[in-house]
């Protein structure tokens, strides 16, 4: 993935610090993400809560004590019907990383024949197709 750090302002709206994450890695398709976030202080009981847009960050989680920097993820929310519905790059790149990511840590199931043929698109893109000259 990609990390990066951001100072916001303390009154700053889940959009704000969203369209600032966004922005910097120049996602433009942002209709399929949403914010997450990443550590255990939440006012909700699931340690998985997606950060509202329209409310302040500070309405919506409890900051630590010790003033330890906020940690959120910038996650696929929303899956097309369509794979080829994805324009941009960083969109594919995204996709593809948290859906390994699920599929590794056995979020999503994918039989084992799947986990293969996946794993063999993911070389290709990487290496290309095979050369038996090289």
């Amino acid at each position: 993935g990609i990390n990066a750090e951001y100072g916001v302002p303390y009154r700053a709206t889940g959009k704000e610090v969203f369209d600032k994450a966004a922005n910097t890695i120049g996602l433009r398709e942002t209709w399929f993400f949403g914010l997450q976030l990443a550590n255990q202080s939440t006012q909700a009981t699931s340690t998985e809560m997606w950060i509202d847009e329209s409310k302040r960050i500070i309405d919506q989680i409890n900051l630590p004590a010790d003033n330890k920097p906020v940690q959120f993820y910038l996650l696929v929310k929303f899956y097309p019907v369509k794979i080829s519905d994805l324009i941009q790059d960083i969109t594919r790149h995204l996709f593809y990383l948290q859906v390994k990511d699920q599929i590794l840590s056995r979020i999503i199931y994918a039989p084992a024949n799947v986990c293969v043929m996946l794993a063999s698109y993911a070389l290709q893109a990487k290496f290309g197709d095979y050369n038996p000259t090289k």
